[in-house]
């Protein structure tokens, strides 16, 4: 392989590489609700006592928990997608998912995390959205931008209700 192969694939691959550092450091750590809600009370800019916040974060945790989860491997969907070439997209969702699958098989080793395929589902929430996006950008080019982000919005609702089903029915 020439060099500047090589090169040309650092380029591509270095996006993905910091993600997947991000996400193994991250999903190798434990913050318990009772830690976050003191932590937000005690530094939230805005007068908040824990027991209004735990209230709050009861109700709400996992469109923050779980929709980090599809935003991020959302955004490995993209480096992935940049490595392999817009071209190949379904190379780059399986490739995400097979990431995805090994962030989930990591968390079995780190004590108080676990592994569930109802999160590996939720990994993939923001792929799908993505995919959705993109395939509806080259199939209906003429489509006005306003009805674009119409359809988007109607794909983005029906996947938070995903979310939060998948969310609140954690399947082992």
């Amino acid at each position: 392989m020439a060099m500047n192969q090589v090169g040309n694939w650092g380029k591509r691959l270095w996006p993905l590489g910091l993600l997947m550092a991000a996400i193994f450091i991250s999903s190798s750590t434990v913050v318990t609700s009772k830690q976050f809600v003191k932590g937000i009370a005690d530094y939230s800019p805005i007068r908040v006592t824990e027991a209004q916040f735990s209230e709050f974060w009861f109700q709400w945790w996992w469109m923050f928990v779980k929709g980090w989860h599809a935003t991020e491997f959302a955004l490995v969907f993209l480096a992935v997608r940049h490595a392999v070439g817009r071209e190949k997209t379904g190379l780059a969702v399986a490739i995400t998912a097979i990431l995805a699958a090994s962030d989930e098989i990591h968390q079995m080793s780190i004590p108080a995390r676990g592994a569930r395929i109802t999160d590996w589902l939720i990994d993939l929430l923001g792929v799908t959205f993505l995919v959705a996006w993109f395939d509806l950008g080259r199939r209906r080019p003429e489509m006005s931008v306003g009805s674009r982000l119409s359809s988007i919005a109607v794909l983005g609702f029906g996947l938070v209700l995903v979310l939060r089903w998948l969310a609140l029915h954690p399947y082992p």
